[in-house]
């Protein structure tokens, strides 16, 4: 009789043991990631809608008008026009 219960007992821990092992079969395949493959992935280099990275200064791809050269330079040129325009005012402005 002990015998009996002895091998009932193995045979239900048997069944456990498979069955946890199964559970983390299956778990790890969930937490696995997915394949990509060519239907599920997104192909970033054939976007219609590129206007995200469009500088609204000089309207080109590839950069944002707060990184712009032409719109530097623009700049650098008005500083130096204004520069030179207030220093003709300045000198003309000194009377002896």
């Amino acid at each position: 009789m002990a015998n009996k219960k002895n091998n009932e007992t193995d045979q239900a821990i048997k069944q456990l043991t498979d069955q946890i092992a199964q559970l983390s079969i299956n778990l790890a395949q969930k937490q696995q990631p997915p394949i990509l493959t060519s239907t599920n992935y997104i192909d970033t280099n054939n976007r219609p809608d590129q206007d995200h990275n469009r500088c609204y200064y000089c309207g080109k791809t590839g950069h944002f008008a707060v990184k712009c050269r032409k719109r530097k330079e623009d700049e650098q040129d008005r500083n130096r026009s204004a520069e030179r325009r207030y220093s003709n005012y300045s000198r003309n402005d000194k009377r002896d």
